[in-house]
């Protein structure tokens, strides 16, 4: 009898994808569903009756929604909640989503069917939140995303403050003497709930404040937070800012995607081309050369998200926002240029 990954190898769709189509969910094309149906009939596809019974019925955990099954930053902290979550005894249910679907009204229907005892999200889009975000009797927190503004009563949130990493992340090249930079990362930077928007000001601002050229059509190139992403963004960067001597990378999973079309097209790191990534990933320090990054304090950012949840779920303690300190660690992909 096929099963959900036959299903999946024959359509050439995620299972993420086949198993939206099969619970029925509205965040999926209307090719791909036809598509998948057509093939779920053709296989004679039985849901194992059990199984579907047990997620009908399982009703106390918490859930957590994850945007981009490629984020290495995301996946980390998502192992760390995971983990601390089991020690407190503590069920977890994990929704992984890409990075264009809608968190909101993927909790709103958990809510109505499964009513988890909380709800934690990773990778939010806050216009998401902003707009569609209603009570659903349950707390929430969004980790690694500033729901400061959002005024939502059951919504906490942790997080670090990506302009004025941005604006770190830029002084940093400017103070290395780097006046032809470049910028990677984020889908569409022109969306205010997205955390691209806030990394793409943070730079932008500081060249211009600085008196510096910032001509986005040459010098940003827009991708997913992803090693493929970040690789191809490399190439066309190379092609419509060849003068470009340093680049900030809005995630570190990016910067090593670009560090290796850097190096495939002859640019030596950081002699031609100095690079500085986002987020502080484990991976960072393994690269050749070690990348230099913006640090965000992922263990205070993932244990008082947990914390916050646990405490709100027992009590009647009301929401907060934090913003947790960031740093930069110096690596060797930042060169000192002569003046």
């Amino acid at each position: 009898m096929a099963t959900i990954k036959d299903i999946a190898r024959i359509t050439g769709y995620s299972i993420g994808t086949v198993s939206r189509v099969m619970n029925h969910h509205q965040d999926v094309s209307d090719k791909a569903r036809k598509e998948i149906e057509q093939v779920i009939e053709e296989q004679g596809y039985q849901p194992n009756a059990n199984a579907k019974l047990l997620k009908q019925t399982h009703t106390n955990s918490i859930t957590v929604f994850i945007k981009s099954t490629c984020n290495i930053f995301l996946n980390g902290m998502l192992e760390n909640i995971q983990s601390m979550l089991k020690q407190a005894g503590e069920e977890v249910k994990v929704v992984f989503m890409d990075e264009n679907s809608d968190e909101v009204l993927a909790a709103k229907r958990i809510c109505h069917d499964n009513h988890p005892r909380g709800l934690l999200f990773l990778g939010a889009d806050l216009d998401h939140f902003r707009h569609e975000y209603e009570e659903m009797g349950v707390p929430a927190v969004l980790v690694a995303a500033d729901g400061n503004g959002l005024h939502i009563d059951s919504l906490s949130s942790y997080c670090t403050d990506d302009d004025a990493g941005a604006r770190a992340a830029a002084e940093y090249l400017i103070d290395h003497g780097h006046r032809h930079i470049g910028l990677l990362g984020g889908v569409d930077p022109d969306v205010q709930g997205q955390v691209a928007y806030k990394r793409y000001h943070g730079l932008s601002s500081c060249l211009k404040e600085h008196n510096l050229s910032f001509v986005r059509s040459r010098q940003y190139i827009p991708c997913e937070f992803s090693l493929e992403g970040g690789y191809e963004a490399g190439k066309n960067l190379l092609h419509t800012f060849p003068e470009v001597t340093a680049v900030f990378c809005m995630s570190d999973t990016v910067a090593i995607g670009a560090m290796r079309a850097f190096s495939e097209a002859g640019r030596r790191i950081p002699e031609d081309v100095s690079v500085i990534g986002f987020d502080g990933i484990d991976y960072s320090q393994f690269t050749v050369p070690r990348l230099t990054t913006v640090c965000q304090d992922t263990e205070t950012i993932v244990r008082s998200s947990v914390n916050d949840l646990l405490m709100r779920i027992k009590t009647d303690a009301p929401s907060r926002h934090s913003m947790v300190p960031f740093h930069i660690v110096e690596g060797e992909s930042v060169c000192q240029l002569s003046k």
